[in-house]
Order: C-alpha cells, then structure tokens, then sequence
C-alpha cells in the first residue's frame, strides 16, 4: 500500500508540471452495481492532469483508492446476485482518457466531457462467504449451504464515461463537480466446492465441486466526485 501511496503521488507532482490546463484534488464515490458503497481513502482522488492541446481537448489521467464496502460478481451459474459476493477491500484505480471542453460562460462555467481507460488492483479482497451461500442455496434448492472457493486476485480494466461541471469563482480557483460510470472487469478463476442438504428423499447431504473460471469481479457503477481544480494558465 505504502508503494501505491508513494507512486500515485509522484505521478500527480510530476503531471503538475507539464502543460496541465487544471489539477484537481477531490473526493470520489463510488455507488457500485449491487454493491456497497465506496468511499475514498486518504490522500483522496486526483483527477483530470495531463497534456492540453489547445483550449478544448486534453489528454489526462486520473489515480483514486477507494474504500470498497462490496462489490457483486458475476458470470455465476445460477444468473446475477443482487447482493454484493465480494469485500470488503481496498481498490486503486487509475484512469487514461480524453477531455473535451464546452465554454458555457466564458472564463467562468465549463462542461467537460471525458471517457477513455479504466485499470485497477485490488488489496486485501475476500469473499462475502454469507452472501455467496445464500446465493447459492437459492440457485440450488439446497438448504444449510457452505462454501469454500479460492480465487486469484489480478488486475482489471475496462471503460469509463461522463462529465463535470467547472464552476471559476477565482482567476485560478473553481469548483468541479461531475459523475462519471465505471465498466470492468476483473478476472477471479475462481474455484472449490459447495454442500448442502436436499430437502427430501432422507435430506441427504450433497456436495458439489465446481470451476468458475469464468466469473469476473463485476467493477460496475457510478462515481460521483466533487472537488477544487486549480488553473494552470
């Protein structure tokens, strides 16, 4: 964690100083799909620092380390949860993308428009073992269900998209607020065995090994950031 912290800090330093338009530092929510809520950790989000190319495109990245309270899996076989099966963890997510803006008011109110590359590792996850065996007591039929899975924890990526609103109420101060979707994946191999009773029939004991390699870390959902962006000229 310590050489995530580090590392997203020098990037941010070094970013300040190429031809940024802005630098923002902000806080970033996450509403995940069948989630729970996610909230940032300290040193918060830093959004939007890149290259300009004149005054309404840019190139920027972006470095956030959420507080995931759960977040939903899917490609399972008995179809989409919609309880969280997976937290609670701590995620750090970087972003690559293009920056159109719109002048609203001149020199004071802008929209930008952003969607571009979405990465992101995980520290620390483990399975809503709970959550898992209701799941699959419910796809099953099965009743006292327990569960023991293994599964890697790897790097994602995907998309996202959206938007903020610059408000200046300074020469070189402005208050930015926006939402943006995130649309990954992470991939789990996820593996092991479930057992439970069958109502019936002498309520036999049954269990089940099964191969979910193909079931990924659904990182779906709304961010929603509000922050201070500085001027850079």
């Amino acid at each position: 964690m310590k050489r995530i912290l580090t590392l997203l800090l020098f990037i941010s330093i070094c970013s300040t100083l190429v031809n940024a338009q802005g630098f923002g530092i902000s806080m970033s929510y996450l509403y995940p799909k069948n989630g729970y809520f996610a909230s940032p950790v300290a040193p918060l989000s830093f959004h939007d620092i890149g290259l300009d190319f004149g005054n309404y495109i840019s190139l920027a990245s972006s470095f956030t380390l959420y507080n995931v309270g759960g977040m939903s899996i899917a490609e399972l076989p008995y179809g989409e949860s919609k309880e969280p099966l997976m937290g609670p963890f701590v995620s750090f997510a970087i972003g690559a993308y293009p920056i159109i803006t719109i002048p609203i008011v001149k020199k004071t109110l802008f929209l930008e428009l952003k969607g571009g590359w979405l990465g992101f590792i995980n520290f620390n996850p483990r399975l809503m073992e709970g959550n898992l065996n209701d799941y699959l007591a419910n796809g099953s039929g099965m009743e006292n269900v327990s569960s023991a899975f293994s599964f890697d924890n790897k790097f994602g990526q995907g998309w996202s998209y959206g938007g903020d609103i610059i408000y200046y109420f300074s020469k070189t101060m402005g208050i930015k607020m926006g939402a943006k979707y995130l649309l990954a994946e992470g991939p789990l191999n996820l593996k092991g065995t479930y057992s439970g009773i069958v109502p019936g029939n002498g309520n036999p004991v049954i269990e089940q090994a099964v191969d979910l390699s193909a079931a990924y870390l659904d990182y779906q959902g709304l961010s929603v950031n509000v922050g201070v962006v500085m001027k850079k000229k």
